[in-house]
């Protein structure tokens, strides 16, 4: 049960210290944003950002998604490759419902020590449009009632944090 709270305590600590310092507001925080691309089921997304915008002093403004992490994941150079894509994405995703350039993962460990380091990512709209296509499709293939066939790809175009 403890695991799980490490989480919610990391987010509200920092988000707290976000608000404190001025680099948002109130109303940034746990921010709601959605898409909608036709009317019906499953054919709208939504999503929380942890904070959005977050001004960043000569940076700019960033939407902010915090990942705890246990350490042996932590430690990695990067984001580890389990999560890698899914973040990529979720994050792109967030960048397009509030109208963003720039997206800050905020990587915190959950062991001992307690370290932070960050991952930046420059909006990819076309991994963005290549989302919201298979959504689409999923949504069509949903209100046909048809299965899409098993040989059929849709690659996404990944680029990984920004170096």
């Amino acid at each position: 049960y403890k695991t799980f709270q490490v989480g919610h305590f990391w987010h509200q600590y920092l988000q707290e210290i976000i608000l404190r310092t001025g680099l948002a507001e109130p109303e940034d925080i746990e921010r709601r944003g959605e898409r909608r691309w036709t009317d019906g089921p499953y054919g709208w997304a939504t999503g929380s950002g942890d904070i959005a915008p977050c001004g960043i002093p000569k940076y700019g403004d960033f939407v902010v998604d915090f990942k705890t992490m246990k350490y042996h994941d932590f430690r990695q150079p990067n984001i580890p490759a389990w999560s890698a894509d899914k973040y990529e994405c979720q994050i792109n995703i967030y960048m397009d419902f509030f109208d963003l350039e720039q997206g800050l993962i905020v990587a915190i460990c959950k062991d001992s020590p307690h370290d932070l380091k960050e991952f930046t990512f420059t909006r990819n709209q076309p991994l963005i449009d290549a989302i919201y296509t298979k959504w689409k499709i999923v949504k069509e293939c949903i209100t046909q009632k048809i299965v899409p066939p098993d040989d059929e790809e849709f690659p996404l175009p990944l680029r990984g944090p920004d170096a």
